[in-house]
């Protein structure tokens, strides 16, 4: 799990950008879509406010699936974010266990 000090990233408000998360896990995560989030603190609900991702691939023989986030944070993204820190939060499913997980920060400038 992410701590407060891991930045994933740095993007200027007017680009549109998306971050690619791996991650490792038994079965096949695909089947569902999964949704980030970007909240401003860590104790917030991300529920809420996430958006569709999308899945790239699934190895069966590592366990591994990447994943990558809507588009953010400039005009036209999925997702719009004013310059500030942002945690950003991961859900997918499972079988019938939701998982959700802070992976880090971006800074919006």
């Amino acid at each position: 799990m992410a701590s407060k000090t891991d930045i994933l990233l740095r993007v200027s408000q007017v680009s549109k950008e998306t971050l690619r998360a791996v991650i490792k896990t038994t079965n096949d995560p695909t089947g569902d879509l999964p949704t980030f989030a970007f909240t401003e603190t860590e104790d917030m609900d991300p529920v809420a406010d996430m958006a569709n991702g999308t899945w790239g691939t699934w190895n069966s023989s590592s366990k591994v699936a990447d994943a990558v986030s809507p588009t953010f944070p400039g005009a036209g993204a999925t997702t719009t974010l004013a310059v500030g820190t942002y945690n950003v939060w991961m859900t997918w499913i499972v079988g019938s266990e939701t998982i959700t997980k802070l992976l880090g920060r971006v800074v919006v400038f």
